[in-house]
């Protein structure tokens, strides 16, 4: 499949500063009509509601930080289908495009299949996102643009918490003990007595 002839709003990497009102802030080929964009069929990322009200929501406050990228072998969309669901959200009639070569269909599931992947292959350091939000947790930022909405910042910062200096986990006291067994409550009595008398602690125990 070769790729469909598209109309232009805009070409020449960032002739406008905005698409349908939405600014621009990355390198595009063109802005094309949304219509005319389609998903690769088999795209193993599936995009639940809540993800793609939020990245609506991000890209509608923040602008284009990437575009949506289309291959010129098969026209469909190898990275961004998050993007494109978000702007049918957003009821944009044009996305930022990217065209880029692949030379076999396989290339095209590869590179599909890592831009995933390599992102979650990513290990992220709590305590550094932890401060982060505080600092900008002032009241006059909105929290929803990081990609963590509230009730998922009041469990790390709960969780944080409970890990470090509020709830610090208290040493446990290492203790030897010697369990002696009596013949009878007599002999229980006797042996306490002698122990107590020598200044060692013990405790008496029926089982």
């Amino acid at each position: 499949m070769t790729k469909a002839k598209t109309e232009t709003v805009a070409s020449n990497k960032r002739d406008v500063a905005d698409i349908g009102g939405i600014p621009v802030y990355c390198r595009y080929d063109e802005a094309v009509e949304i219509e005319k964009v389609t998903g690769h069929p088999r795209n193993p990322n599936k995009h639940g509601d809540e993800q793609i009200a939020l990245l609506a929501k991000i890209i509608k406050a923040s602008g284009w930080r990437n575009p949506i990228c289309v291959s010129n072998r098969s026209g469909f969309v190898i990275k961004g289908h998050g993007r494109l669901m978000a702007a049918r959200v957003l009821g944009v009639t044009h996305v930022p495009v990217e065209y880029q070569d692949y030379d076999t269909e396989a290339a095209e599931y590869q590179d599909m299949i890592a831009d995933n992947r390599i992102a979650e292959l990513a290990e992220r350091d709590m305590s550094i996102i932890k401060d982060l939000l505080e600092e900008l947790d002032t009241g006059a930022n909105d929290m929803d643009l990081t990609g963590y909405v509230e009730a998922e910042i009041e469990r790390l910062m709960t969780q944080f918490h409970a890990e470090s200096g509020e709830g610090t986990e208290k040493q446990i006291k290492e203790q030897w003990l010697i369990v002696v067994t009596c013949r009878d409550e007599n002999h229980q009595t006797e042996i306490l007595d002698r122990l107590i008398k020598e200044n060692i602690e013990c405790k008496a125990l029926k089982s």
